[in-house]
C-alpha cells in the first residue's frame, strides 16, 4: 500500500515538470507568429501577435445598361449589354437590329441596368422581363408568357452587372 503511495506522489511531483498551458515549458508563453502558434519568453520582450489587415481597393460600382430590341413582323433580334448608360444601350440595340435586316420596324422591347433580361418566346407572343438573375428574368418571363402561348421559352439571355472601376 505504501508503494503504491509513494508511486502517486512521484507521478504528482513529476507533473510539476509537465507543460504549461498552451503546450509551452514552464516559464513562457503561447504567442502567434502570422499563421503559426510557438512559445516565446514569457517577458515583456516576447513578439506579440501581429495583425495583418488586407489592402482595401479604392474605387466605386458603375452602373452598366443592357436593351433588348427588334422587329416582331421579320422576327429579328437586337441587343446590347455592358453600355454606360441607357441611352447607348437602347442606341446600340436598335442598330444592332437594323443592321440584321430590321430596318425601321425595330423597335425597343426593354432596357434594364445592374440586371439580367430575357427575351422568351411561345407559338404566337413574345415578351421580355428583366430580374437579378437570368434564372428569376426566366422564370418572370415563362409565366408571363404561359398566361397566353405555349410552348414557350428562353430565347435570348444577357446579363448587364455593376462593374467596379479601381482608382
Amino acid at each position: 500500500m505504501k508503494a503504491k503511495v509513494l508511486l502517486m506522489m512521484g507521478l504528482l511531483a513529476l507533473s510539476g515538470m509537465a507543460y504549461a498551458e498552451g503546450g509551452c515549458p514552464q516559464g513562457q508563453t503561447p504567442r502567434l507568429y502570422g499563421d503559426v502558434w510557438g512559445c516565446a519568453p514569457g517577458g515583456t520582450d516576447a513578439p506579440i501577435q501581429e495583425t495583418q489587415v488586407a489592402p482595401q481597393p479604392t474605387g466605386e460600382w458603375k452602373t452598366t445598361w443592357g436593351a433588348i430590341g427588334g422587329n416582331a413582323l421579320k422576327g429579328i433580334l437586337g441587343a446590347a449589354v455592358g453600355l454606360p448608360s441607357e441611352k447607348e444601350a437602347v442606341q446600340a440595340a436598335l442598330a444592332d437590329c437594323r443592321a440584321k435586316g430590321g430596318g425601321a420596324g425595330c423597335k425597343l422591347d426593354i432596357s434594364y441596368y445592374n440586371q439580367c433580361a430575357v427575351l422568351v418566346t411561345g407559338n404566337k407572343v413574345y415578351n421580355t422581363a428583366s430580374a437579378a438573375t437570368v434564372e428569376e428574368a426566366s422564370q418572370i418571363g415563362i409565366n408571363k408568357c404561359a398566361k397566353e402561348d405555349a410552348n414557350c421559352r428562353v430565347f435570348y439571355s444577357a446579363c448587364s452587372k455593376p462593374e467596379f472601376v479601381n482608382y
